[in-house]
């Protein structure tokens, strides 16, 4: 795994709170406060989509690869409120040049919040 990939990434990191909990496979974790909380009193979709693209970036860039998000499809399943939600990654393809995974997000009650289809582009 590339840790400098991981690391610097100072939004995910630092501004969310985002945890990495697991390596195989790929889990990620964010303990929701009320800087992620939108006028509904439920979390901002984007912090939602954050946790899943940082999870993606964990499980492409294990080896080093330099893979970034090409493109990201969300589907926002329930609204997530107040605990943890957790991002775990499931790999559908990793090619020569592309990868498609799928990131299921859930809350700690094993609820689906989210599903988000992820393609990444191998550069290095």
């Amino acid at each position: 795994m590339e840790k400098s990939i991981l690391t610097h990434d100072r939004f995910a990191l630092e501004t969310t709170g985002i945890v990495v909990e697991s390596q195989d496979p790929v889990r990620c974790s964010l303990t929701v406060e009320e800087k992620h909380k939108n006028a509904r009193d439920a979390v901002m979709g984007g912090a939602i989509f954050t946790l899943a693209d940082y999870a993606f970036g964990v499980s492409v860039n294990r080896e080093g690869t330099g893979t970034v998000t090409l493109n990201g499809q969300i589907d926002y399943l329930r609204a997530a409120g107040d605990g943890k939600l957790i991002a775990t990654v499931i790999p559908v393809k990793d090619g020569r040049t592309t990868c498609v995974s799928r990131v299921l997000i859930t809350d700690d009650h094993d609820r689906e919040i989210a599903q988000v289809t992820f393609t990444g582009i191998h550069l290095g």
